[in-house]
């Protein structure tokens, strides 16, 4: 994972349901992440009821946009480490 945003790559602090501009953007282009827990700097920021947002992103997503994304969770030290 790359600790830079780019066209295929957002971070997002937490997920609120404008979250689904970026979802509806990648899959109307050639894809891409969405990281939830990071901030624009791709630090961790921490997330809390990860299990209940590992249902609800899914399933508001089928709801609003009509597509189910691949969403998992993946827990990460209080460091990303940079990648060159």
């Amino acid at each position: 994972m790359t600790n830079k945003e780019s066209q295929s790559v957002e971070y997002k602090q937490i997920w609120r349901n404008d979250c689904l501009k970026a979802v509806s953007a990648f899959a109307n282009s050639s894809g891409g992440m969405l990281i939830i827990g990071l901030d624009d700097h791709g630090q961790p920021t921490g997330l809390k009821n990860v299990k209940k947002l590992l249902e609800d992103i899914p399933n508001t997503t089928r709801n609003k946009l009509g597509i189910i994304p691949s969403v998992e969770s993946d827990k990460k030290s209080k460091k990303v480490p940079s990648r060159n």
